[in-house]
């Protein structure tokens, strides 16, 4: 998929640079030429920056979990764990009842929503702990700190020491594609309508073919790039939006959607456009996810009243 990808954005390069950009610099005409000459610093930027996000998405690491991580402070908090798979189900289901049952507006939701969230989880896969918000990753055999889920075009894990790389390249690569569809917009005008037999009908075929699929990459990724902007203003991950119930009210919310982005770009505004964590904000991130108390779920499920 990697040269895949790198494909295509070599496809779209030839197609706008061949027939648009280094036409549009060899005009007679002296702003003709500097309009196409900061239209081309412009789309290479783009393209530059796509590419480099890309490239970090796929080798980053995600953020595996510790082999070593243990949630507990006192080891008297493993006596739920203790009972049986069923025994343990029924309490989370208790849990989910009373969730369920408990008002938005009593303060004891919000208190059992933060217990339920921040319970000790044990894969069994991987057979070790870990944190809340931590996810076993199939294709990766490990689990992920706050993972977001398994990109085949990136052929690695979104988790939370690449997502923002990630969205940063959906943000780039969805600017050079309506660029891309615009520049090219005229060129496929052209073939398409032209009668003559003396054009270049390869060359203008993969310019007609390169304004189609960056067009409906356009629009694909602009549907994704409105879903993850979506996430983080409630500071989510996919699968716990679409795979999972979230719950109500949300206990991971930094309180509000400024804090949220903060949480995911860091509070430096000139690093919000660059694919890469500060030192201070990948420990800051690593300390939250791996230093967070594990809260212990009663052994028996609240009931009606005490909620």
């Amino acid at each position: 998929m990697v040269g895949m990808v790198f494909f295509l954005i070599c496809v779209a390069n030839y197609a706008v640079w061949r027939h648009v950009l280094i036409p549009g610099m060899g005009d007679v005409n002296i702003l003709t030429q500097l309009g196409y000459a900061i239209m081309s610093f412009m789309y290479g930027s783009c393209v530059a920056m796509l590419v480099w996000c890309y490239i970090r998405t796929v080798l980053d690491s995600p953020g595996e979990v510790p082999a070593a991580w243990y949630p507990f402070e006192d080891e008297s908090q493993r006596q739920y764990l203790q009972h049986d798979d069923g025994y343990r189900k029924s309490v989370l289901e208790g849990y989910e009842q009373a969730l369920e049952q408990a008002t938005p507006t009593d303060g004891s939701k919000f208190q059992l929503a933060y217990m339920y969230a921040t319970r000790p989880r044990w894969c069994k896969k991987c057979r070790k702990w870990k944190p809340p918000r931590s996810h076993h990753c199939s294709m990766m055999n490990e689990c992920v700190l706050r993972m977001d889920h398994y990109c085949v075009w990136m052929v690695n894990t979104i988790g939370m020491l690449n997502y923002k790389s990630f969205v940063l390249f959906l943000m780039w690569a969805c600017i050079a594609c309506i660029m891309s569809a615009v520049l090219l917009f005229k060129p496929c005008v052209a073939f398409v309508t032209s009668t003559s037999s003396i054009l270049p009908v390869w060359p203008l075929l993969i310019s007609f073919m390169s304004f189609v699929f960056t067009a409906s990459f356009s629009l694909a990724l602009i549907g994704f790039i409105v879903m993850h902007w979506n996430l983080i203003a409630k500071n989510m991950t996919t699968i716990e939006a679409y795979e999972k119930v979230p719950i109500t009210p949300w206990p991971h919310d930094k309180g509000g959607w400024r804090e949220n982005f903060f949480d995911v770009f860091g509070r430096d505004p000139y690093g919000w456009c660059l694919p890469i964590l500060s030192p201070k904000e990948r420990q800051r991130l690593l300390e939250e996810s791996l230093h967070a108390p594990a809260n212990s779920l009663p052994l028996y499920p609240p009931t009606t009243a005490h909620v």
